[in-house]
């Protein structure tokens, strides 16, 4: 049983071998085109530059108008009933009062302009410099 598994285990082993890749011929623009895809320090600075682009992209998002709109919709299953007493015959007990509808619909649409604002109007200058 031993032995077997030894025997199988030399197989697979042996067979890994020609998996090794051999080494590839580079050229000079081949090497440096890697190396500076490669390198650290160059990976960094490039998400630098996409950091500054998403900061002056958001520089004047703040100067856009923007839109909100909210819809809202109310299942009641059974419509609230409130009981409340009948004041002019005390004696006719409690009084069933329907207050609602089946469907209640809600919309609200809201527009929102900046006229002025230093601080976006800075931004924008200050994400030209970029």
């Amino acid at each position: 049983m031993i032995r077997r598994f030894g025997v199988v285990v030399a197989l697979v082993l042996s067979g890994l071998g020609g998996l090794v890749a051999a080494p590839r011929q580079l050229t000079l623009d081949d090497a440096i085109t890697i190396a500076l895809r490669e390198n650290k320090k160059v990976q960094i600075a490039r998400l630098g530059v996409e950091k500054a682009k998403s900061q002056v992209r958001e520089a004047f998002g703040n100067a856009l108008p923007s839109l909100d709109l909210t819809a809202q919709l109310n299942r009641n299953t059974q419509v609230p009933i409130f009981f409340i007493p009948n004041f002019e015959d005390p004696s006719a007990g409690l009084t069933p009062i329907r207050v609602g509808l089946n469907n209640q619909y809600f919309v609200t649409a809201q527009a929102r302009q900046i006229l002025f604002n230093s601080a976006v109007f800075t931004g924008i200058g200050a994400s030209k410099i970029y």
